[in-house]
């Protein structure tokens, strides 16, 4: 897929991974670009539109795929890591926000951009797995 005029959505947009990701497509030509993140006003890459998206909202999902019907690009990257004693009480609701953000948050993204995506000529999603702990 060539990155040069195409419509990209970019979770997690406002720093680390996803803040390159959305310099590289501005870089590589991309026609617009979409920096999501649960606060828009993080967002501070001039030449962006930065939306609210809070991977772990459903409604949120829902609501950016209706209005974002021109993208052919989703770069899924929001994540969050976690640290701590396994064994510690915390670690199961750690671990379950943790499953929430980092694999059905892309997964319900995935889904809810898939008829878009399947209109175009050409479209790609991106999934990121990166994590710090």
């Amino acid at each position: 897929m060539k990155i040069m005029g195409s419509i990209a959505l970019v979770t997690g947009a406002n720093r680390g991974l996803g803040a390159a990701f959305v310099r590289a497509l501005i870089s590589a030509g991309a026609g617009k670009v979409y920096a999501a993140a649960r606060d828009p006003q993080t967002i501070t890459q001039p030449g962006v539109i930065p939306v609210r998206l809070d991977v772990t909202c459903p409604d949120d999902i829902e609501t950016l795929a209706r209005e974002l019907g021109d993208v052919n690009l989703v770069v899924n990257n929001a994540g969050i890591g976690g640290s701590g004693p396994v064994l510690a009480p915390s670690s199961i609701a750690m671990l379950r926000e943790q499953f929430e953000t980092n694999a059905v948050g892309p997964l319900r993204i995935t889904q809810a951009f898939s008829p878009i995506l399947a209109t175009r000529d050409s479209s790609a999603v991106i999934n990121s797995l990166q994590a710090r702990t």
